[in-house]
């Protein structure tokens, strides 16, 4: 792929992919479309083979103007925070839900076939790990929805456009330029660098799937070099870990106490998730090359440089 539009570009992931991509291909451009109320201050988005544009998926005509000459397109651009969908449900629905069916669409009328788009697996909701491509969508809570929507239009696309769509459930991300992110990871490190009290939900016992972004950007990498390959991936590690032995982890990498507060567990939580990667190891020979305790460490020297 000569040029590919990476929607949410300036975000944390799509940082991550700017980087990958232009490492490891020498003639591709890509051009960023991003609002930036998320954005990371990253010399990437300098590069002579970068051009962003300042720009909203919920407007068209901004569609428009990063679709001329791409090849294909990587939607990143949404609303993340599962809490917030929460409080505001309305917010989600409309920039998840309109921004991927804008994108959708607008790519159909470009005849742009090749669409990785970012999905979740908070589609799934509650389910008894470890989670597959099989199990029916259940989601708890507006983020979730509003991922659901993208995973069903894309399939529609499919079908009926003749388009070539690929749905990627992330598992817990993390890794570098998460600075704005508020997630677990994030949260643990900078309240750990900050000297203040991690709190924990319930007894701890609760379980993840958390992956480096570099192997995010990796399945994002294979899935536009592999455009026959379609539906509904999960994309994760595909090893379990409590939260506590991820506390227990982070206190050996970075030596320091960690205050611990315990709360009561918050409705709706998940109490184990991991996924399994079979799929993902077929279709894109997706291999995870980043175990936690490594990522970790990458991590926390990254967030060091803040704290110093």
């Amino acid at each position: 792929m000569k040029k590919i539009l990476v929607t949410g570009g300036a975000g944390f992931i799509g940082t991550n992919l700017l980087y990958f991509i232009l490492e490891r291909s020498k003639k591709s451009e890509i051009v960023v479309l991003d609002n930036f109320h998320n954005a990371i201050s990253n010399d990437i988005h300098n590069h002579p083979r970068v051009r962003v544009i300042k720009g909203d998926v919920r407007v068209l005509t901004d569609i428009k103007k990063s679709l001329k000459g791409v090849d294909a397109c990587v939607h990143l651009a949404a609303a993340t925070d599962v809490r917030k969908s929460i409080k505001n449900p309305g917010q989600h629905i409309e920039e998840n839900v309109m921004g991927a069916l804008n994108v959708l669409n607008t790519c159909k009328d470009y005849n742009i076939k090749r669409i990785v788009f970012a999905s979740s697996n908070a589609t799934l909701g509650v389910q008894s790990p470890p989670i597959t491509e099989s199990m029916v969508p259940k989601p708890i809570s507006p983020y979730g929805v509003s991922k659901l929507f993208g995973e069903m239009m894309a399939d529609v696309f499919n079908d009926l456009y003749g388009m070539s769509i690929i749905s990627l459930r992330f598992s817990n991300v993390y890794g570098l330029y998460s600075e704005n992110k508020t997630s677990v990871i994030t949260t643990f490190i900078k309240n750990i660098l900050q000297q203040k009290p991690i709190i924990v939900y319930g007894n701890g016992k609760q379980t993840r799937d958390f992956i480096y972004v570099q192997d995010i950007c990796n399945a994002i990498y294979l899935s536009i070099k592999n455009p026959s390959a379609k539906g509904v991936l999960q994309i994760a590690s595909g090893k379990e870990i409590s939260i506590i032995d991820l506390l227990k982890m982070l206190k050996t990498i970075t030596g320091r106490e960690i205050k611990l507060e315990y709360h009561l567990a918050r409705k709706g939580e998940i109490k184990r998730n991991y996924s399994k990667i079979i799929k993902a190891r077929r279709v894109l020979s997706y291999r995870p090359s980043v175990d936690l305790y490594d990522g970790l460490i990458k991590t926390y020297y990254y967030f060091l440089k803040y704290f110093k």
